[in-house]
């Protein structure tokens, strides 16, 4: 019998990086594909470090929206669930090279919004999957709301663990309280969370650090990474901390948190503690040891141009840890 596969469900969609450094998209002249989608690249991170990922989501039956399965499926990404518009191209997004990078989206709200529940197999939602995680891309407009809410549902029905990491991006959204509100919702089912330290001010009324605790336990999850640019906070029903990250020649920083979330989830995942138990049961010693290797991968992640090309291999974040 096949293992189970972590099932990721949201965006997908090409980015043209920048290839000129510190260079703003006005003034850009060169730019290199990629694939990206924060549930795309977290599938594409799991699977590069031999984790088993299915991907569900909608992309336009295009050029680009078949390079985008190609790309997951060549990194080892079970792309089954990948469904295909025929008339609404695939979501397209330059970024600049700046230190606070520009990223400029094209054709939203784009395919991923037109997923249905029809088109979500509830068979694929059983008893035992390790891991359930989605982003708020697919939040922004219906019917792709109700369809990531209603696999959330199915995941919780069969005791499979959530993970949610937004991403948000106000801008797609039609206004800020609705975000706000929707991302909100989010929160409430997922049990495992990663947060920017910006999303989390929005959302959590622009409190300090010291009540991310109280925000974690506002909306009852197990455990909650908070990332800034030096680091991360890590807070469980048990322990709570911070730990330093890793400077880094950045080329390219848009998939930091990418490949910071794909590197804890691994971690989680290897050691069986996705459930609210197992995560409730992790010490001090561990969360930290969870966070460094996150932190490596993130910063693993901004060498290269492109996000899904830089996420790390195991070996690659272990040389680095290893080597510290």
């Amino acid at each position: 019998m096949d293992e189970p596969k972590v099932i990721a469900l949201g965006q997908a969609g090409v980015d043209f990086v920048g290839r000129e450094k510190n260079t703003a998209l006005k003034d850009m002249i060169t730019f290199e594909k990629a694939g990206g989608g924060t549930p795309a690249n977290t599938a594409v991170g799991l699977a590069k470090l031999g984790v088993p990922v299915l991907f569900i989501g909608k992309v336009g039956d295009d050029s680009f929206g078949h390079f985008l399965a190609d790309s997951l499926q060549k990194n080892g990404v079970d792309v089954s669930g990948m469904k295909y518009d025929k008339e609404v191209p695939t979501t397209i997004g330059f970024e600049s090279t700046l230190q606070e990078p520009e990223l400029l989206i094209y054709g939203a709200p784009g395919p991923h919004i037109r997923l249905t529940q029809n088109e979500i197999e509830e068979s694929r939602f059983q008893k035992g999957i390790p891991l359930f995680l989605f982003g708020s891309m697919t939040l922004t407009n219906n019917p792709g709301r109700n369809t990531t809410f209603y696999a959330a549902d199915l995941a919780r029905k069969q005791g499979i663990p959530i993970s949610f990491d937004p991403n948000l991006r106000l801008a797609l959204w039609p206004d800020e309280k609705e975000a706000k509100n929707t991302v909100r919702e989010a929160l409430s089912k997922a049990n495992i969370v990663k947060l920017s330290y910006d999303e989390y001010k929005l959302l959590a009324g622009n409190r300090d650090t010291e009540k991310i605790i109280d925000f974690r336990e506002e909306y009852s999850i197990d455990l909650l990474f908070v990332t800034r640019k030096n680091g991360c906070f890590y807070s469980s029903q048990s322990c709570s901390g911070f730990v330093g990250g890793r400077e880094v020649d950045a080329v390219d920083t848009t998939g930091a948190g990418d490949g910071f979330c794909a590197g804890f989830l691994y971690k989680l995942l290897s050691c069986k503690a996705t459930d609210s138990l197992s995560l409730g049961n992790l010490d001090d010693r561990q969360l930290r040891e969870i966070a460094v290797f996150a932190n490596a991968s993130g910063a693993l992640t901004t060498l290269k141009r492109g996000v899904i090309p830089a996420l790390p291999t195991l070996r690659e974040i272990e040389t680095v840890i290893n080597n510290t």
